[in-house]
């Protein structure tokens, strides 16, 4: 604890005594922590260095959330998500002549981070992993099950970001800036769309070069039926990345979710199905829905009306729809609202007309928000209409004069 003195400056030489012995400690248990590995990188293998590096994508195995922490549960048989996984058993390196160090670094945070950290390193490691855990007393570190984040497949990376890459080292070897910085191409279909998402969020790709992809992704899932929008996919690549996070705070999975109470209740009742890849066969008294989380009795002889929650196969995404959809347990949707949080439509400002008045929504001065701008209605049925344009019409002549005759005059 940081003692401090009457007029609120911190005490320096208790400060310099709690630094000395949490120095004292780290060295002690063979901790290195990440400024002293910083300080410690040669001047000369820095961001203006001509090295070319590669992608590495290690081999990857996921299951589902929750499946290794209690084994002796039934629902918890190691259900692993194999239908969107691509079998490789050696790590992929791409692409064979690399790409421009200094380039991947001004684009790319993670790989800003990553060869700050690593400064002699060729190759950008892939997927992105748990920070690792030091075990307390010792000199180990402590390795959990699943140390990678999310999913991550060598496509989008060859057929968007690397050449994306080598047309921003064109851009900025011209000597003046001509025109916006290049932006990466956005594929057709809806399951390349969300893993060039999912890649560009491992990278840390700023914002800006993200926001066409994310509105063509909002607006395509919005067309589509729940069981056509690859939820698995999107649970791997992009909802396993804020799994200890806010998932919600991510564009994609809040207009997903902010848009799910306006779905008919066919679509919500047929998401789809999880792949059917298991080690060992699912219980047959217990079966986790894709979404929804469920009950089950806990088969105690003392207690028979005990039960426990099965949580759903998809748990990130399902966790975003139970706690911030605003669609209740029985599936109704009257307390389902696109305004704020979540900011998915349109927003009308309550008013209060008199002193004594009740609140009423002031539909005139009506805010449009978010990805949806100019959407008028929401069908929710596979369809997405847009508000006409508002087109200024020519004015109109004045009405002509009529000259007045003999019969009007008497």
């Amino acid at each position: 604890m940081v003692l401090y003195h009457d007029d609120g400056r911190v005490v320096k030489a208790h400060e310099d005594y709690l630094e000395r012995a949490a120095k004292m400690h780290s060295e002690a248990c063979g901790f290195e922590g990440q400024t002293d590995a910083l300080q410690r990188q040669r001047p000369e293998v820095s961001q203006r260095s001509a090295d070319r590096v590669q992608f590495r994508i290690h081999p990857q195995d996921h299951w589902t959330l929750y499946s290794r922490v209690q084994e002796d549960r039934p629902w918890f048989d190691g259900y692993r998500l194999q239908g969107y996984l691509e079998e490789s058993h050696e790590p992929t390196r791409l692409p064979e002549e690399g790409v421009h160090k200094a380039t991947l670094m001004k684009c790319s945070g993670y790989a800003q981070e990553y060869f700050m950290r690593k400064p002699d390193s060729k190759e950008l490691s892939l997927p992105i992993r748990f920070p690792r855990r030091h075990d307390y007393g010792s000199k180990k570190y402590y390795e959990k099950y699943e140390t990678q984040m999310a999913y991550i497949t060598p496509a989008p990376l060859e057929d968007s970001i690397i050449p994306w890459l080598e047309k921003v080292e064109e851009y900025l070897a011209e000597d003046r800036h001509k025109g916006e910085i290049p932006k990466p191409n956005i594929p057709d279909s809806l399951l390349d769309k969300i893993y060039l998402y999912g890649a560009m969020l491992q990278l840390s790709v700023p914002r800006f070069i993200q926001e066409p992809l994310i509105e063509a992704l909002c607006k395509e899932m919005y067309k589509r039926p729940l069981k056509r929008c690859h939820l698995e996919a999107l649970e791997l690549s992009v909802a396993r990345l804020h799994a200890y996070t806010v998932p919600t705070l991510d564009p994609v999975l809040n207009h997903v979710v902010g848009t799910y109470g306006l779905r008919s209740r066919a679509d919500r009742d047929n998401p789809g199905s999880a792949p059917t890849g298991t080690d060992r066969p699912m219980s047959a008294a217990v079966q986790p829905r894709f979404l929804e989380y469920t009950n089950t009795p806990a088969g105690r002889a003392d207690f028979p009306a005990d039960t426990y929650i099965v949580p759903p196969r998809l748990a990130v995404l399902g966790h975003c729809i139970r706690h911030w959809s605003g669609v209740r347990y029985d599936g109704s949707t009257a307390a389902a609202y696109t305004g704020y949080p979540l900011n998915v439509g349109i927003v009308n400002r309550p008013v209060r007309r008199g002193p004594g008045d009740d609140l009423h929504l002031d539909k005139k001065n009506a805010k449009s928000s978010y990805y949806l701008r100019g959407v008028c209605s929401f069908p929710g049925e596979g369809k997405i209409e847009y508000a006409p344009r508002k087109t200024q019409s020519a004015p109109s002549a004045p009405p002509a004069v009529k000259k007045p005759t003999e019969e009007s005059n008497k």
